[in-house]
């Protein structure tokens, strides 16, 4: 049985633990559970307890993912494959570093759809405005340089 992540839920940390409770049917004890995502290979989650309860840490592909999961009892019977399929949604970090007489913002090129702005204030009705010129791509990263200047500038990525 996969406890979680649930048929349907929205996932958005880049590796997280699949959980899940081996239930046997009848009077054999589950010898051991195998997990797949999207297809790849079959994983043997840890167990403390002789799989009452399982994890396996997976990575999963940004959008939609199909998890699939089946046990096997001390005989070799093989339960039903089990599966659930979930949404990854990659949350990006925004890094900085100075350079020169500038201010270097960076985030990840697979957090699709996203992009830089800034406010002079950060007020609850603060108007934010996109950061101009776009943002190029440098290796994994969209990077934007912009001078050290005037006052003081927040900034946020914004899908």
């Amino acid at each position: 049985m996969i406890d979680s992540p649930t048929m349907g839920e929205n996932i958005n940390n880049a590796m997280f633990a699949v959980l899940g409770k081996g239930v046997a049917n009848d009077d054999v004890q589950v010898e051991s559970v195998f997990c797949q995502l999207n297809g790849g290979d079959w994983l043997m989650p840890a167990t403390t307890n002789n799989w009452t309860n399982w994890s396996v840490t997976v990575t999963p592909a940004v959008g939609t993912n199909e998890l699939r999961v089946y046990s096997m009892d001390a005989l070799g019977k093989r339960s039903q494959t089990k599966s659930a399929s979930f949404t990854f949604s990659l949350i990006p970090t925004l890094s900085t570093m100075s350079q020169g007489g500038g201010i270097v913002l960076m985030w990840q090129t697979n957090a699709v759809g996203f992009s830089l702005e800034s406010t002079p204030n950060f007020a609850p009705l603060a108007v934010w405005n996109s950061v101009l010129p776009p943002a190029t791509i440098s290796g994994s990263n969209y990077v934007i340089t912009n001078p050290i200047s005037g006052g003081a500038k927040f900034f946020r990525l914004k899908k």
